[in-house]
């Protein structure tokens, strides 16, 4: 218990009970005791591994017990090597891969799911080796450098040596996954210790640690890494001791910040790294400097820190060409073994999704529950209700008795109207773990402020009980109870009130383990404390709670209240910030997409911070976003197939009361062809009857695609094209499978009905050699996309995992 509090988050010690904690505790000395490879773990290991129950930022609940009395049976008279693979076969049989929004689902809510993402399927599969006694841990690459999106996967400690494995995909081996090649491409692989406690070894790849948390780069265990010796100095040649050197990557079109480091007396800091572009950008309270550095050419740099240099420039940002590490091939019989055992776990997990609303039985569920609920609605509103529940039940998957049981109960009186407005206000992730008690909880005390405003925002920004990427729990009634009747309505006159008592009452503190931890409101009323962020969620749960419109404005992270014509800061502070407009304008006319074409970052402190304009969208080739008076640096990026990134930086600066225009653009030159003939390929349509490839065409450019159904990588590049589908459905699509088994798939059939144009074929030998040769692609693995011209020649491919693929092939097409 000692060593847990002792890396605790405040958030951590405000939510859960010590009660909690201790059966953690009890668990991990069980299974050290029980378990044939108990006593072979060292110390250190076995608390930040084993005993530790926390993996991610995720809600916690005690999985333990649970997750140990289903898979030890199956794993006690195994190797530890032959534990671990087994574990990560049985969470294949819980949940597989699907893209979902940013808050972590706990391991239990992505059982109940059947599927999460990847920083979701990691935690499971963590959680479910500690609950074993296998120590483990989550590893992530907070962004790649070659295409815009991250990964997290797991390592496993099996007799003193770290492995990896790809969290639900399940291998017959440890240290596979078709994430290797992306991995050694990597800036940075970093895991992180809840505790300053590790092993000597670990201590080489230690990149930074606080008062209780401790991170880990072991990018080395996946790629060929460079050391880069950054020395930084003042005009004078003097050693700058204690500035910031940030290691940053193009992702999402920002300067993002994988590792930051302080020098030393002798003004250096070192870090290992990948053998491409990294970005450095250094500073301190004199100044800033920003230098892009080749590390193919040189891995010594310095650095003169005096002023600021604010040079608009352009330059190509080139990951590294990475490399797979030697890894046996699976024989023929081994890849039977592996294909039967991911085929019987599939099943499992199948009949799992079988207890969940298919769309059939939503439909139906919502046609009775109106007639039972709602015959006296006219047939119109009967219509939208319908629609709504069939929505709501459907994406509730395993959740699906608490939201009927919410639905369906009327001892409290709730309107029908008020109860769908609020199912509807929260995410799809929100249906799959929210209980009946706390959805009843928000909507009873919203109720109590319904009449002060207008549907529309009385919906959205104070029934709503979602607030940023927090668990949503109950407080609402908690809070109320704090205040008099005449202190409520002096905060209704006042809301600013709000923001003076966080500030008397709770106490800023960083979060040591997480910037995106958060403290629940009541936890942080109850012991005043709180992170920055976590106090700004509370102010807007105070708001709410109140009867107060609130929300979090993206580009700020501020508090606002809703005075019934704008909004405005809770806390004085933000009220006094000074603003101006910027008007951006692309050069050729383009209406640019934030996050994909370019970012903006205001400057604080000498260093840039990126701002989220993403809700704004641009008409005309121009975005127009009120903005805080300041320095501002633009960012815009032309990511090509294959990785490469070219960069242009911009710099501008708002005033008060001011609009200031400033012209940029991307690149967007036609890129050097590689032409190739595409080669007769006969493939199988569904109903058994052969087609040529180049038929689909008809003498029209389109794309092609080989792909996995299931895997991550084939995941994405459907959902891309769905997001993509208004260009996807003007050309001609196909994507050629390997049996006919794959036409279930579900995001395949999701694709199919937004793309309807699409062709699925079928091919049972692999692809063509020759077009990973002929365009040097470096993974030779799915998807393949091919871009083909007029002529049916490629005229472009990407293999393996690319995020982006499918607008880079669309951009392809129309340059």
């Amino acid at each position: 218990m000692k060593y847990l509090y002792a890396g605790m988050s405040y958030s951590d010690m405000a939510d859960y009970s010590a009660e909690l904690f201790l059966k953690f505790v009890r668990h991990a000395l069980m299974v050290r005791n029980c378990t044939p490879w108990g006593s072979s773990i060292d110390d250190a290991t076995f608390l930040n591994y084993v005993l530790q129950y926390r993996v991610n930022n995720e809600h916690v609940e005690f999985y333990a017990k649970d997750f140990f009395e289903e898979i030890y049976p199956r794993i006690k008279d195994r190797s530890m090597y032959d534990a671990a693979v087994e574990v990560n076969f049985w969470a294949y049989e819980k949940a597989t891969y699907h893209s979902t929004d940013d808050r972590t689902a706990s391991p239990f809510t992505v059982i109940k799911n059947a599927y999460g993402r990847c920083g979701e399927e990691s935690t499971l599969v963590t959680a479910a080796l500690r609950s074993v006694g296998i120590p483990a841990r989550q590893v992530y690459a907070p962004r790649w450098s070659h295409c815009d999106d991250n990964h997290a996967w797991v390592e496993v400690w099996i007799d003193g040596v770290w492995h990896f494995l790809g969290a639900c995909e399940p291998e017959i081996e440890l240290d596979r996954g078709w994430f290797v090649l992306a991995a050694s491409r990597a800036a940075m692989v970093h895991t992180r210790a809840f505790s300053r406690m590790i092993e000597e070894d670990e201590k080489t790849t230690l990149i930074s640690h606080d008062e209780k948390t401790t991170r880990l780069n072991v990018l080395a265990h996946y790629a060929e890494v460079k050391q880069i010796d950054v020395t930084v100095l003042d005009s004078s040649g003097a050693p700058k001791e204690g500035a910031t050197v940030q290691f940053q990557v193009i992702n999402y079109s920002e300067l993002y910040t994988v590792a930051e480091l302080k020098t030393n007396r002798f003004g250096k800091v070192s870090f290992a790294t990948s053998k491409g572009t990294i970005v450095l950008f250094v500073y301190d309270k004199t100044g800033y400097s920003m230098e892009m550095v080749d590390l193919r050419i040189r891995d010594q740099i310095t650095i003169y820190l005096a002023g600021t240099k604010e040079n608009e420039c352009s330059f190509t940002f080139i990951p590294a060409v990475g490399g797979e590490k030697t890894q046996r091939s699976l024989t023929a019989e081994e890849q039977i073994q592996q294909q039967h055992r991911i085929d019987k776990s599939r099943a499992i997990r199948q009949k799992t999704e079988q207890t969940f609303f298919t769309e059939e039985q939503a439909n139906k569920y919502a046609q009775i529950y109106i007639q039972k609920y709602a015959s006296d609605l006219s047939i119109e509103e009967q219509s939208i209700w319908k629609s709504k529940i069939e929505t709501i039940v459907y994406n509730s998957r395993g959740n699906r008795k608490e939201i009927q049981q919410f639905l369906e109960e009327r001892s409290s009186n709730l309107s029908i109207n008020d109860k769908i407005n609020l199912l509807s206000s929260i995410r799809k992730k929100d249906l799959t773990d929210i209980s009946c008690e706390c959805l009843v909880e928000h909507l009873r005390e919203a109720l109590l402020w319904k009449d002060r405003y207008e549907e529309d925002i009385f919906v959205s920004y104070l029934l709503c009980p979602r607030i940023s990427d927090e668990m949503i729990t109950s407080y609402r009634a908690e809070i109320r109870r704090l205040f008099s009747e005449r202190e409520i309505s002096d905060i209704q006159s006042n809301p600013q009130l709000i923001g003076e008592w966080i500030q008397e009452k709770i106490q800023i503190c960083p979060d040591s383990t997480y910037s995106n931890l958060y403290t629940s409101p009541a936890g942080a009323v109850r012991i005043g404390v709180a992170s920055e962020r976590s106090r700004q969620i509370l102010a807007v749960a105070m708001l709410r709670s109140l009867g107060i419109a609130g929300k979090i404005e993206l580009s700020s992270d501020e508090a606002m209240y809703w005075n019934g014509e704008t909004w405005y800061y809770v806390f004085h502070k933000a009220a006094k910030k000074k603003f101006g407009e910027l008007w951006l304008t692309d050069k050729n006319g383009q209406n640019l997409q934030y996050y994909r074409d370019f970012t903006v970052a205001i400057q604080h402190d000498n260093h840039y911070e990126t701002l989220n304009l993403s809700e704004t969208r641009w008409k005309e080739g121009t975005g127009k976003y009120r903005l805080e008076q300041g320095i501002y640096r633009i960012t815009t990026t032309d990511r090509q197939l294959g990785g490469i990134c070219r960069v242009k930086i911009f710099y501008t600066s708002v005033t008060e009361n001011s609009v200031t225009n400033k012209t940029i653009d991307c690149f967007r030159e036609a890129a050097v062809k590689k032409s190739m003939p595409m080669q007769d390929v006969v493939l199988k349509q569904e109903n058994g009857m052969d087609i040529n490839l180049k038929q689909c065409f008809h003498h029209k450019a389109g794309v092609a695609a080989w792909i996995e159904v299931g895997t991550e990588p084939t995941e994405h590049l459907l959902n891309e094209m769905v997001e993509a589908k208004e260009g996807y459905q003007k050309i001609p699509v196909v994507l050629i499978v390997a049996s006919k088994e794959s036409y279930s798939d579900i995001t395949l059939t999701n694709a199919k009905k937004a793309i309807p144009n699409l062709m699925i074929l079928i091919q049972q030998s692999a692809p063509e050699k020759q077009i990973y040769e002929q365009f040097q692609l470096p993974e030779k693995a799915l998807p393949l996309v091919i871009v083909l011209d007029e002529a049916g020649s490629i005229m472009n491919a990407c293999a393996g995992y690319n995020v982006g693929t499918a607008e880079l092939a669309l951009k392809q097409l129309n340059k």
